[in-house]
C-alpha cells in the first residue's frame, strides 16, 4: 500500500524515481490511498488516475464494495 494522504507539496509526490520504486516492486496487488482530486494535479499521477480509471474506488461506499 502507498499513502499519498499526508505527504507536503514537492516531496514524494514528486519524486519520480521513488514512486516507480514503490509502483514497480508490488507483487500481487497495489493499493494506493489518496485524493484522486490533488493528485490530478501533478502530470504524472493524473496519467496513471486515467489510465487505471476503472480501478479507481470513490468514497467510502466505492471502497465498501471492494472489501
Amino acid at each position: 500500500m502507498i499513502s499519498t494522504v499526508r505527504t507536503n507539496p514537492g516531496s514524494f509526490l514528486n519524486e519520480y524515481n521513488r514512486i516507480n520504486v514503490a509502483l514497480t516492486r508490488a507483487k500481487h496487488g497495489l493499493i494506493i490511498v489518496g485524493n484522486a482530486y490533488t493528485l490530478r494535479k501533478d502530470p504524472m499521477w493524473a496519467a496513471m488516475l486515467t489510465i487505471h480509471e476503472n480501478n479507481v474506488v470513490k468514497g467510502l461506499d466505492g471502497a465498501r464494495w471492494w472489501v
